[in-house]
């Protein structure tokens, strides 16, 4: 993708050339990876050339937020990854979490796939340090269906809610899970997420780049939001993982 920032500098709400600005810096730069994180500064995650940070320079007088997209602040591509697809900041912990390709993973192209591998990194903007990885299910085979295509993320402290694009679970709930949830401790699969009876087992493709959002409610339940493209709703996960 190329990103495309706009300034609404005098306040008609009409999109004008002059205020228009393109993110676009070639090939190398382009990717999946954007996250805009609770200060108000985005991320963007390219192809090859690490991750860039896009500072919130507050809001003009007509309210719209103010971004220089010649200005922005370079980080190095981290040495587990070949490329990266997806990311999450969370600027209160000065955690990063990165989804994307392992050096050594022949990557097939697919389109818009999180990787197979995610990582996260403590003191990410001083000096960041690995603090878990997850290798995440991911197979490329086709039979008869395409299993195992993880397309989103979601994250939750040290939980990894990965969601997959087709897979038929209703062949076997087991093995073609809708979402799998990771522990970024351990690095093990932890558990299975499927449509239950509610909505008749049944469930469209997760195919956006940012299909699931998870929230801690204080009970220690996890809310898991999932896109449901087929039927045009969204889906309401309730889990509890915490003993």
């Amino acid at each position: 993708f190329d990103y495309r920032y706009w300034q609404d500098q005098n306040g008609n709400g009409q999109e004008e050339q002059a205020e228009q600005g393109q993110y676009n810096q070639g090939q190398n730069y382009r990717g999946w990876a954007f996250w805009p994180d609770d200060d108000g500064n985005i991320w963007i995650g390219t192809s090859t050339n690490g991750i860039k940070k896009l500072s919130f320079k507050g809001f003009d007088s007509y309210g719209s937020p103010i971004y220089d997209i010649n200005n922005q602040q370079s980080f190095e591509m981290p040495k587990e990854f070949q490329k990266i697809e997806r990311l999450e900041y969370h600027p209160k912990t000065d955690t990063m979490y990165i989804a994307g390709y392992s050096p050594t993973f022949n990557n097939r192209g697919d389109w818009g796939l999180i990787g197979n591998r995610a990582v996260k990194y403590i003191n990410w903007s001083k000096a960041p340090q690995k603090a878990g990885e997850v290798v995440i299910a991911y197979n490329q085979k086709s039979e008869g269906v395409r299993p195992d295509l993880p397309k989103s993320m979601a994250i939750s402290g040290d939980y990894l809610f990965v969601g997959y694009v087709d897979n038929s679970f209703e062949k076997d709930p087991n093995r073609y899970a809708k979402v799998r949830v990771y522990d970024f401790r351990t690095g093990q699969e932890i558990a299975k997420i499927n449509p239950g009876p509610e909505v008749k087992s049944t469930t469209g493709w997760l195919d956006v780049p940012m299909a699931l959002r998870v929230v801690r409610i204080k009970n220690g339940e996890y809310l898991l939001f999932a896109e449901e493209d087929f039927y045009a709703k969204a889906l309401m996960y309730r889990i509890k993982i915490d003993p």
